[in-house]
């Protein structure tokens, strides 16, 4: 019994390897190629148009729509982001009691 349970354990290594490399040969591999020839593509588009174009792999800039409040670009002063400023609730605690 002990040998029969090993040897269908390593068919099952050998045949989840097997459908491993099947999918990297028939999905995975044509879609990345497919991913890397549209970079390719965006890039020559952007030189001829006269921009420069990013490092592959880097994303481009966001207008800061996906960010949580309080992260990205500062708010002006008096503007509510969500987040506390530091200090804000000392500054408010010493002039209310300074003033009286």
């Amino acid at each position: 019994m002990d040998e029969q349970s090993n040897r269908n354990f390593l068919l099952a290594i050998a045949l989840s390897i097997a459908v491993l490399v099947i999918w990297q040969l028939l999905y995975a591999g044509p879609k990345m190629r497919e991913e890397q020839l549209r970079r390719q593509e965006a890039a020559e588009a952007s030189k001829k148009a006269g921009k420069p174009g990013l490092p592959s792999g880097v994303a481009a800039p966001s207008s800061g729509g996906g960010m949580a409040p309080g992260i990205g670009s500062p708010t002006p002063a008096g503007t509510s982001s969500g987040v506390p400023r530091a200090g804000a609730g000392a500054e408010a605690g010493a002039s209310g009691g300074a003033g009286a």
